[in-house]
């Protein structure tokens, strides 16, 4: 959660963007889940931890002060990098604007590294500071996915260079158009899914869903139904057959979890959550054969529970007082 005085157009943009998730599993050995833990129930302040499926090895990665939060963890394909979101370098600047850069991090908490490009100095109400987000890295470690407000897809090398946009949307967010948000590559690298979201008058009105492209980002097409609202970690299977992906809480009494085919067949609820519950974020295991998220847990906030990906042998992995969620599971080395 962002803090801050936004300008009104980009308001209503990230108050859709801030709240989701994107993550790659690639296919392999299951190893560490990493997720984002809020030490706040205002969620401004939040690091990076890890942990094994078995819920032993709890470990933070990243150190953050007060009102800092690094958001939203990615896994590079061999386990031995996190990519993820941050609004550290917004500290000592102006309060009056938001900020979000992309950063990498090895797994034991070294080599910390910022990959968006660098803020003008001075730049008191943030003038020429791009705001990026929800990263993902590419299957062979390439590339970085993420967005970038006011909503378009963005690639760049995964040392920073040659960024430029995949994706645009349409709309600045109160004329009638949409942005796109939530970009992973599958994990052979040939087909990008993002997340539309509509603005304005554009019909369905405040209609969200997946759509799968060309890793170029062309002939894009719709997958899960208006209906559902479906977005939130939409995540690639390790083989590429499946997407992972949440409903809209807006649009449905309860959140629920589902699997579709990249074509659009094969609609399938995992989930059957009681009215009230909440639901977060979810991943694939590299395996393939589980999914761990975020739900209801200690003191109603956010624990990580993990499922087999049919739904079934649920086990809570996390039981603290924190908000716990945004989790991705990541490859053994």
């Amino acid at each position: 959660m962002r803090r801050g005085v936004i300008p009104l157009s980009l308001a209503v943009i990230l108050a859709a963007i801030t709240a989701t998730t994107s993550f790659a599993t690639a296919p392999g050995k299951n190893g560490a889940i990493a997720f984002r833990r809020y030490f706040d129930r205002n969620q401004s302040h939040g690091a990076i931890f890890v942990i094994n499926p078995d819920g032993t090895g709890l470990r933070q990665v990243t150190q953050t002060p007060n009102q800092v939060v690094d958001d939203q963890p990615d896994w590079s394909s061999d386990g031995a990098t996190l990519v993820f979101a941050s609004n550290r370098d917004k500290v000592g600047r102006s309060k009056k604007f938001i900020y979000s850069a992309i950063f990498t991090v090895a797994a034991d908490g070294s080599g910390l590294t910022r990959l968006s490009v660098e803020c003008p100095s001075p730049a008191p109400e943030g003038k020429g500071c791009p705001y990026d987000y929800l990263p993902s890295f590419a299957a062979d470690g390439g590339k970085v996915l993420f967005g970038r407000a006011p909503g378009m897809v963005m690639t760049m090398d995964s040392d920073g260079q040659n960024s430029h946009a995949v994706v645009n949307g349409t709309s600045d967010g109160l004329r009638t158009g949409y942005t796109v948000t939530d970009a992973q590559l599958s994990p052979d690298g040939r087909r990008l899914l993002f997340v539309r979201d509509n603005r304005g008058a554009l019909k369905p009105k405040e209609g969200k869903a997946v759509y799968v492209a060309s890793k170029q980002g062309k002939g894009a097409r719709r997958v899960t139904p208006w209906n559902l609202g479906g977005g939130d970690n939409p995540d690639w299977s390790p083989d590429g057959k499946w997407i992972l992906f949440r409903s809209n809480e807006e649009l449905a009494a309860q959140v629920q979890i589902y699997v579709i085919r990249p074509d659009g067949s094969g609609l399938k609820q995992l989930t059957h959550f009681e009215k009230g519950t909440i639901v977060t974020s979810s991943s694939f295991s590299p395996d393939g054969k589980w999914i761990v998220y975020g739900a209801s847990g200690v003191a109603g906030q956010a624990d990580l529970y993990v499922m087999r990906a049919d739904g079934t042998g649920v086990r809570q992995l996390t039981h603290t007082r924190f908000w716990e969620s945004a989790p991705d599971w990541g490859s053994s080395r």
